[in-house]
């Protein structure tokens, strides 16, 4: 089955209309495979990594957002904010083939700084 996974993963990339990075995520539950999507861009959306996609659809096809009885693949490791949505999906299981490249890391940092320069002292009256 893993197999199978790792190769709808690999083909499902390759639809990506992303230049730098081409992911692709899939929730299985019993051994089913029974949502899938990539990072293939319809419109600007810094949130639309393949992971949260294939949430969004499964979500709402199911009209919940528990997922739990189910487990998400992923080509590439899950970045924080997929992992933040992942966990507030309740899913338990998350398996993916490659982890995240040492580019990507410096990415995340530079990221992460910006976050924390950001003032939210702020505090509407």
């Amino acid at each position: 089955m893993k197999k199978v996974i790792i190769r709808k993963l690999e083909e499902l990339a390759k639809g990506s209309n992303q230049e730098r990075f081409k992911n692709a995520a899939l929730l299985e539950k019993d051994g089913e495979i029974v949502s899938f999507a990539s990072n293939y861009k319809k419109y600007p959306d810094p949130a639309g990594h393949a992971e949260v996609e294939v949430l969004r659809e499964t979500c709402r096809k199911l009209d919940t957002d528990d997922l739990s009885a189910y487990s998400l693949y992923s080509l590439y490791e899950p970045c924080e904010m997929c992992m933040y949505i992942i966990a507030s999906a309740n899913i338990k299981k998350v398996y993916f083939v490659n982890p995240v490249a040492e580019n990507e890391k410096n990415a995340i940092k530079s990221k992460r700084e910006k976050i924390e320069s950001i003032n939210l002292a702020y505090k509407i009256q």
